[in-house]
């Protein structure tokens, strides 16, 4: 808030007498915009089923004044995140900071999740930023898989006729 204050002495017009001088504050509301911004997001490319995984948001203040109960959340479908809410408090001018999430897929593909900053501006007004990430979540390659590959790997080859793979592997040889 900046006051200003007007004085004014003058002569009156008509009769060429001295006027009293008077004085009054005029308060002008001064406001800088925020400048909030939110980084990149970093995350796996792909998460195993059954795997933690932590997404994290990084964000800077990059405004004059200081953002108050900045808050996150956490949304979608299939992230088998405990904490969905984050309480962060406030965030100085010139500050930056970031916030995590775990998460546990509870199934295969993919899935798009939402983080999203609320903060209070200095006039106490609510202001949301968010960030979307689309994920993908596989089947993890388990023991007998990954047994069942190698035992195949190494038993189908153009030199073996009887191939346990049938004609598709025989097919596919030149």
């Amino acid at each position: 808030m900046a006051n200003i204050t007007v004085n004014s002495v003058g002569t009156g017009a008509d009769t060429n007498k001295a006027v009293t001088g008077m004085s009054t504050t005029i308060s002008v509301p001064v406001s800088q915009p925020d400048r909030f911004e939110l980084g990149q997001l970093e995350l796996s490319d792909s998460i195993t089923l059954g795997d933690s995984a932590s997404v994290t948001l990084n964000f800077v203040n990059k405004g004059r004044n200081a953002l108050s109960n900045l808050e996150a959340t956490l949304s979608g479908d299939n992230l088998g995140a405990d904490t969905t809410v984050q309480y962060i408090g406030n965030l100085n001018a010139g500050s930056s900071n970031s916030v995590d999430f775990d998460m546990t897929p509870t199934q295969e593909g993919t899935c798009n999740g939402t983080i999203t900053l609320t903060y209070e501006d200095a006039n106490g007004t609510l202001k949301p930023s968010a960030k979307i990430f689309p994920s993908l979540f596989s089947r993890p390659w388990t023991t007998a898989i990954l047994a069942i590959w190698t035992i195949t790997w190494m038993t189908c080859s153009p030199s073996r006729p009887a191939c346990p793979c049938g004609p598709i592997w025989q097919s596919a040889l030149p």
